[in-house]
């Protein structure tokens, strides 16, 4: 079994003096020496991000090899995302990840395209839109902020321009078929939809605003960027054990920590639940109305819409029980 490679940058020329006020992960960017350019396949002096892997009480989240993994699944999907790499800094865990935004000039210069994220495409078609702001105040449970609004955003901008497919991933394979034919363009909503099905297949909760967005290139055209950021997912903040019980006993909505409680029979959690909604109807409304549907007695025959529930209906019965 092959394993990924942990990188040692201790020795590598960085600069935590150079942080990025994105996100709310400790991180900075610094540009990659010989040695490094060479295992992450890029060139010399390009810019790489390493992101921190957050001690939470004492000990650490699975952030790290949760964002390697889920790179990994995205490429074996077809679908473009950031590179990630496992690192150590400073004694400390986290990720590398060499900036998407390189790009080469014509005359073999190094130039960098500018990153729009979606919070700002959504509030150029919706002046009203709430955007996060450099003091650190982030919105991060936004109304509008729907899948029709994310692929209206991407699929042409106020002025016309038209969004392409991003760079990488299927994008740059979709060539005309060998025996000929037309060229298929794969429009940038197909991969918007392919992120979020990614999301629901490592159970990312982190697919905010910020966490996707448009490519500005030197050239002047817009391409979708590459899926990025997924730290929370494939249960990376739980207990070894709390995910172990998930992938064996289901899920339930009980703390990242705390075990599971003992699972009910499925007529036992069908039995509770109507009997709290019946004390609940009972105790704020004083009697049931009556239902649209004509009620069935019990040996099968339907009642009128007159059918009293003061005397005959579960409210009345309830009141017989409690006196």
């Amino acid at each position: 079994m092959s394993l990924f490679p942990i990188y040692d940058l201790s020795s590598a020329s960085v600069d935590p003096e150079r942080p990025e006020p994105e996100g709310t992960k400790a991180k900075f960017w610094f540009e990659a020496t010989d040695e490094l350019a060479a295992r992450l396949g890029v060139r010399v002096e390009d810019a790489v991000l390493y992101k921190f892997h957050r001690l939470d009480q004492g000990r650490y989240r699975g952030e790290d090899w949760a964002e390697k993994i889920a790179a990994e699944l995205a490429g074996l999907l077809g679908l473009p995302a950031a590179q990630v790499d496992l690192a150590r800094y400073d004694g400390r865990r986290g990720i590398v990840s060499p900036s998407f935004l390189r790009r080469e000039s014509p005359t073999g210069n190094r130039q960098y395209a500018a990153l729009t994220s979606g919070d700002r495409l959504l509030q150029e078609d919706d002046p009203d839109y709430p955007i996060d702001r450099h003091d650190g105040r982030q919105f991060r449970r936004v109304s509008r902020h729907t899948l029709a609004s994310i692929l209206a955003a991407i699929d042409r901008r106020p002025d016309g321009t038209e969004v392409g497919a991003p760079r990488t991933g299927l994008a740059r394979s979709d060539s005309a078929p060998a025996g000929g034919g037309v060229e298929v363009r794969i429009p940038a909503s197909f991969f918007m939809v392919g992120y979020l099905m990614l999301d629901a297949w490592i159970a990312n909760t982190d697919r905010h605003h910020g966490n996707w967005g448009v490519v500005q290139e030197p050239s002047g055209g817009l391409t979708l960027a590459p899926t990025f950021d997924h730290a929370a997912s494939l249960g990376a903040s739980l207990l070894e054990a709390k995910r172990a019980a998930k992938l064996t006993g289901g899920v339930t909505m009980a703390s990242r920590d705390s075990p599971d409680p003992p699972r009910k029979e499925p007529a036992q959690r069908s039995s509770s639940l109507n009997a709290r909604r019946l004390r609940h109807s009972c105790t704020t409304s004083g009697v049931r109305r009556l239902s649209a549907t004509p009620r069935r007695a019990r040996g099968g025959s339907r009642l009128s819409r007159q059918w009293s529930p003061r005397r005959f209906g579960p409210c009345a019965l309830e009141s017989r029980r409690s006196s």
